[in-house]
């Protein structure tokens, strides 16, 4: 999939190491494009949001966050034809 030119909203859905989501969150909240960070219960411990217009940004999004410290996984979905 690819996204157009009007950009598309990002979700990525963070799971951390024991005692590491604040850690986690602070670094998002900092990352430059994330709009919204959000912790949940569940299977995932963070919810970030971004806007991203090309799939390279996604790219650098992605690999920006996996630098978050104490991440241990990061799955990412973008809305498509909205």
């Amino acid at each position: 999939m690819s996204i157009d030119a009007a950009g598309s909203r990002v979700f990525l859905l963070v799971q951390t190491d024991p005692g590491r989501v604040s850690d986690a969150e602070a670094f998002l909240r900092t990352t430059a494009g994330i709009t919204d960070v959000a912790a949940t219960s569940g299977p995932f411990d963070l919810i970030a949001t971004a806007h991203v217009t090309s799939t390279s940004g996604l790219d650098r999004l992605v690999s920006e966050c996996r630098r978050a410290p104490g991440l241990a996984r990061l799955n990412r979905c973008h809305t498509v034809g909205t």
